[in-house]
């Protein structure tokens, strides 16, 4: 496992990632937390995964991911990063 060293503090790195990639920060609320551990279908028990696959759920959003068990996933969109 390669460990990043950034040469900025963290925060600073997140405030400008999520401004050149035109990115926004979501909450997890108590809803997203719920869908989480009610979805549909066969899902595996990641609890991260399940929170990123309820958050796209609920806002209609589309996962990038390499992540081949979100991918196969069929009760959310998703599109394959993998090059």
């Amino acid at each position: 496992m390669k460990t990043i060293e950034l040469r900025v503090p963290f925060s600073a790195w997140i405030e400008r990632s999520l401004t050149e990639l035109g990115a926004q920060s979501l909450p997890v609320t108590h809803e997203i937390a719920a869908e989480a551990y009610t979805l549909p279908g066969p899902f595996h028990k990641d609890p991260v995964d399940r929170i990123l696959v309820a958050t796209a759920r609920r806002h209609q959003l589309s996962l990038l991911t390499a992540d081949e068990r979100i991918l196969r996933y069929a009760e959310v969109r998703s599109m394959d990063v993998r090059r």
